[in-house]
């Protein structure tokens, strides 16, 4: 669930910043998409504010912009003063020469327009990761005139990617009414009291966003998560429902709810939520392995194994995780079956290794000598023990010496001088192999 929500954060603040990015354009510029593709390509197509979601449910992931597209060439129109000039730069990715743009431009000038000076300093001071240099300038944004909601916000975003937590709070709380008509700023509000550690808080915010804004999917998925993590999951799984009813929902939103429920220990609910999920996106393969998982935290490793035997047969690296799921269950002739499916050769033969001991089928496995050096994987400690302790097994002590003589991990080394002690004690003088 953590990889998808700060996946879904980076998301988000992509496209706030995108929308700042593409308003500035339109008034630097007088670009709109409308125009001939020439000044199109240095634009933006307008988006809309999505949320910006939050921390261990709100965590902010930046995500820089690379500067790897073709340069604006001050040339192909001579009226674009150095404003305009900045804004192209910082619009088609080429953050360090906007940066040297706006850095000759006169601050003191009386015919600079000052708000849009500041909020594009801001703009490209946050692509750059510049987060208490972006506050800096948005709050001079702010300060000069700048009255749009998109300033205020990237101003406490700033702040809180520069862990200026008290601030960020503090900008919220000033934040004009304009600004709070934004479900942005609830969630912002929310992601920064989170970041404070004050979960109830953070669920306040929410709540009172969800209140105000009660058809916005992203606001009620939040405040639900955040029921999960105050505890309260039976509140969670009702809030969670009438969004997973939706006809617009995806297996991956289901995925998401449920590994917030595992984490949290509510195996039980997170089962259901994904039998329920199956049905209704039966050719959904991601849904069977989370299945699996859950079922395999439930202690039921067979359940889990039977879930993923399905992909197992037609993919090699799933064919692996279920053989080690029928392992587990101490199914070894279906481990053994699933074990013949495993395309990668070096994972294939190091789990053979280890299902031959466990049977104790000793011979078996010392016979893989050759092959799991070929291999090279008697560079793998864990595997050089397992192949001299099935050596050992079977009377083999001067291999199974040899193996051992190469072990340099301390816990290993320490079993192996425990395997040395238990040859010394059966070698008798008549045995050739104690020579």
């Amino acid at each position: 669930m953590m990889a998808a929500l700060r996946e879904i954060t980076r998301r988000t603040t992509t496209r706030l910043v995108a929308e700042a990015t593409t308003m500035t354009l339109a008034e630097t510029t007088g670009t709109t998409v409308a125009e001939p593709r020439r000044k199109a390509r240095r634009g933006a197509a307008v988006l809309g504010f999505a949320s910006l979601a939050a921390g261990a449910f709100f965590a902010l992931m930046p995500s820089p912009v690379a500067a790897s597209e073709p340069s604006v060439d001050a040339a192909d129109d001579a009226s674009i003063d150095r404003l305009s000039l900045a804004a192209l730069m910082m619009k088609d990715g080429h953050l360090d020469r906007a940066a040297a743009v706006l850095a000759e431009i006169d601050v003191q000038d009386e015919d600079l327009d000052r708000p849009q000076y500041f909020r594009i300093s801001g703009l490209v001071a946050f692509k750059r990761g510049l987060f208490p240099d972006a506050a800096q300038h948005f709050r001079a944004a702010i300060e000069a005139g700048d009255t749009k909601p998109a300033t205020v916000l990237l101003l406490a975003q700033s702040e809180l990617n520069a862990e200026m937590l008290d601030a960020a709070a503090e900008t919220i709380r000033k934040a004009p009414a304009l600004v709070r008509a934004q479900p942005e700023s609830y969630l912002l509000e929310a992601m920064i009291q989170y970041r404070r550690q004050d979960k109830h808080a953070s669920f306040e915010a929410l709540d009172a966003g969800f209140r105000r804004f009660p058809t916005n999917r992203e606001m009620a998925q939040r405040r639900a998560y955040l029921l999960v993590d105050l505890g309260l999951y039976q509140a969670a799984v009702e809030a969670m429902t009438p969004l997973l009813d939706d006809a617009r929902v995806k297996a991956d939103d289901f995925i998401a709810f449920a590994d917030a429920l595992r984490n949290a220990g509510e195996l039980e609910r997170a089962t259901l939520l994904l039998e329920g999920a199956r049905l209704r996106f039966p050719g959904e393969q991601t849904l069977s392995s989370e299945l699996a998982l859950t079922y395999l935290r439930r202690g039921r490793p067979l359940t889990a194994a039977e879930l993923l035997m399905p992909a197992a047969l037609i993919d090699g690296r799933v064919a692996l995780q279920a053989a080690e799921l029928y392992r587990q269950a101490r199914r070894f002739d279906r481990a053994t079956w699933m074990n013949g499916k495993v395309d990668d050769q070096k994972e294939k033969i190091r789990q053979r290794l280890s299902l031959l001991i466990e049977q104790e089928h000793h011979e078996a496995a010392a016979s893989l000598d050759a092959r799991l050096d070929r291999l090279g994987l008697l560079d793998d400690e864990p595997v050089l023990y397992a192949l001299a302790y099935a050596h050992f097994m079977i009377r083999e002590y001067d291999r199974a010496e040899l193996l051992l003589g190469r072990l340099q991990d301390p816990e290993l080394f320490r079993k192996a001088n425990a395997l040395r002690r238990l040859m010394a004690s059966s070698c008798v003088d008549s045995d050739p192999s104690c020579q």
